[in-house]
């Protein structure tokens, strides 16, 4: 019986010291990407604070998300950011003029609004108007009779404009 013990000992030599060496080595193990998340606005970071009403005068307001965006799946710089002006408010069958969506992922952090500027014949004095911002890992598709389809993880922000300029 020893005989039979002695003659299987280099295999089970073998097979432990194989044990061993496997949980002894390290092995690489890649982390999980996180996914499906939607970016992240931080209000405390976007400029002029949307807690607040904006009021337009003579000079040009730029409202920036430029350092308030996270997004835990992509780079920042791999986002749609579209702004809207007063929507769907001014739209009519078959165009609106309140999207200002311009293609290019990352671009459009930043907009200004010039009451007395290209808007001027929009934003008439004493009328309250309302910005828009949907930040976006999809995309956004723009429908007057469907409304703002956006497919994919979004953030939304809100600024409420009172115009208290009349442009010469």
């Amino acid at each position: 019986m020893l005989g039979k013990i002695e003659g299987r000992l280099p295999c089970l030599a073998i097979f432990l010291l194989v044990m061993v060496w496997a949980c002894a080595w390290p092995v690489n193990i890649e982390e999980r990407k996180a996914s499906s998340f939607p970016p992240v606005l931080d209000r405390g970071l976007v400029e002029p604070p949307p807690d607040q009403v904006v009021v337009l005068t003579s000079q040009p307001v730029t409202f920036s998300v430029e350092n308030a965006v996270s997004d835990a799946d992509d780079d920042v710089d791999l986002l749609q950011y579209v702004w809207f002006l007063d929507w769907p408010q001014n739209c009519q069958p078959g165009w609106c003029y309140g999207a200002f969506y311009l293609p290019g992922r990352g671009a459009n952090k930043r907009f200004t609004i010039n009451p007395c500027g290209a808007l001027r014949k929009y934003l008439e004095n004493g009328d309250w108007h309302i910005l828009e911002l949907i930040v976006t890992d999809g995309e956004v598709e723009i429908d007057v009779e469907k409304g703002r389809v956006v497919t994919g993880g979004y953030a939304y922000m809100i600024w409420y404009l009172e115009n208290k300029l009349t442009c010469y």
